[in-house]
């Protein structure tokens, strides 16, 4: 994670597999390859490799008024880290 905790914009948290094959990060990276493949993905993206993750808060996607230029808020995010540990 970037940033601050104290006053984070997003939050996810990393997607363990349940089985040993890895058959759901496979799948998600022949899914990967055609959107690369088909032009869907910038040539910067496509060279990353793929960060599987599940956002649990995103700020951006908060509800108001869509008529006014809206400020991002943050909120803070140390106490659910300190609950359920981090993956950097």
């Amino acid at each position: 994670m970037r940033g601050s905790l104290a006053k984070a914009c997003v939050l996810y948290a990393t997607i363990e597999e349940c089985d040993t094959e890895g058959r759901l990060l496979r799948a998600c990276q022949v899914i990967h390859e055609e959107y690369a493949n088909a032009g869907l993905v910038l040539e910067k993206d496509a060279r990353e490799q793929l960060k599987m993750h599940a956002t649990t808060m995103n700020m951006r996607h908060k509800k108001g008024n869509q008529n006014m230029k809206m400020k991002i808020n943050t909120f803070d995010a140390r106490g659910i880290v300190e609950q359920f540990g981090a993956e950097d």
